[in-house]
């Protein structure tokens, strides 16, 4: 009997315990509940016009610092998400409720994010022209003729190349810049069109 007795005054202890913290559960949903409802609102009064006014500066500064964290990173990522940011701002100027700043500055931010992915993997999947193709090169030297390796003269110093097509490739004679891949050269005697 004793066993059971403890049990149950266990179990109602715990009831008890339980019941309590989800009242008090309910009651801070419900403040949350009540502040979020002030806030996004239409605002009316004055004092929450002035807290409103808060709000943009808040936005503001946080695009402010995003934009300048940007110019550390230079990915373009943080510029977007400064953009949104200083969008929010804008429509909080604006006096609308904090859901609709929200709103705005996520699907700015959700849209610059999509667009700036899309502009990068366009960029790595086709590489940009060098300013380098299409000038001349002189032929130094021949490294290994036969697999078409050879040393030219650019910008005053000795750069490593290779020869796409020999016809027409001596030492001393110009050749053109087809491509660069990394340290080397791609050259022709033939000017890219």
């Amino acid at each position: 009997m004793s066993l059971i007795a403890s049990l149950h005054g266990w179990a109602k202890t715990w009831t008890d315990q339980t019941a309590s913290a989800f009242h008090r559960l309910a009651d801070g949903a419900n403040v949350t509940l009540h502040l979020w409802h002030t806030l996004s609102s239409p605002l009316k009064s004055g004092a929450l016009r002035d807290k409103a006014m808060d709000a943009y500066w808040w936005w503001a500064i946080g695009g402010i610092a995003l934009i300048i964290a940007e110019l550390i990173t230079g990915t373009f990522y943080l510029l977007v998400l400064g953009i949104a940011a200083l969008a929010g701002a804008a429509v909080a100027w604006l006096h609308y409720s904090f859901g609709i700043q929200a709103l705005i500055a996520a699907d700015i931010a959700i849209s610059g994010v999509a667009l700036v992915t899309r502009f990068r993997q366009n960029q790595s999947s086709s590489p940009g022209m060098s300013l380098d193709v299409g000038q001349s090169v002189v032929l130094d030297e021949w490294v290994n003729e036969a697999d078409g390796l050879a040393r030219v003269r650019y910008r005053d110093a000795v750069w490593d190349a290779k020869v796409i097509d020999q016809k027409g490739a001596e030492a001393g004679r110009p050749l053109y810049i087809k491509h660069v891949d990394g340290n080397t050269l791609h050259v022709s005697a033939i000017r890219p069109g």
